[in-house]
């Protein structure tokens, strides 16, 4: 564990220290297209459900609408830029700040909503939160790759739900070193992929752990 700190601290300084222009840069388009806050600070579970606020550059407008924790394809909320964002996962970049303070690690499960993790990691997922959540993970590919192309919350919980649990509990009991280089390589695949216009995926083998995708 101490290397894997280690890596994150050298990855996410090194990181931050090349696109902090970039960032810097989306602070002030967010600020001149949307009125409101650069960042959104999310409470989502850690390590053994420790509470932390994650972060975001925000990419939706501030309104009176009820906080949905699962956004879907072409969500109203979302403004123009924030589309961008989302599309090419720099809304994330802030979540760089996350791993240099200990919140969480490059590689991990996706952290989850702190008022519903108690539900979802209930059973033999409550072994998921024994590890630090990360910012890319099998289950966050899957979701970046398929989970916007639901339509409601029930078909992404029947079809996504318990296939990013089971992702998720395979990753924190076979995670190594050189699994999680391989993820943030095809995560940044993925990122120019879909960037270039790429809509469409295959679900690669290790994703069938279960019968959901099967209908």
């Amino acid at each position: 564990m101490r290397a894997k700190r280690l890596f994150d601290i050298l990855f996410s300084a090194a990181f931050l220290a090349v696109v902090s222009p970039v960032m810097l840069l989306i602070a002030i388009i967010i600020k001149l297209v949307s009125p409101g806050p650069v960042f959104y600070k999310a409470d989502r579970a850690g390590k053994d459900f420790t509470r932390f606020q994650m972060l975001k550059f925000r990419t939706m407008s501030v309104n009176q609408d009820p906080i949905k924790t699962i956004t879907l394809r072409e969500d109203p909320r979302i403004f123009s830029f924030g589309r961008i964002l989302r599309k090419t996962k720099m809304d994330e970049l802030p979540q760089l700040i996350n791993v240099l303070k200990g919140d969480m690690s490059v590689v991990g499960p996706r952290p989850e909503d702190y008022l519903i993790a108690f539900r979802m990691f209930s059973g033999p997922y409550r072994e998921i939160l024994s590890v630090k959540p990360g910012i890319t993970s099998p289950a966050s590919l899957l979701d970046y790759m398929h989970g916007e192309t639901v339509s409601s919350i029930d078909e992404y919980l029947d079809r996504f739900l318990d296939l990013r649990q089971s992702l998720n509990l395979r990753y924190v009991q076979n995670h190594h070193f050189l699994w999680d280089l391989s993820l943030i390589a095809q995560t940044a695949w993925t990122i120019l992929q879909i960037s270039l216009g790429r809509k469409r995926f295959r679900y690669p083998a290790e994703y069938q752990c279960g019968n959901q995708l099967e209908r």
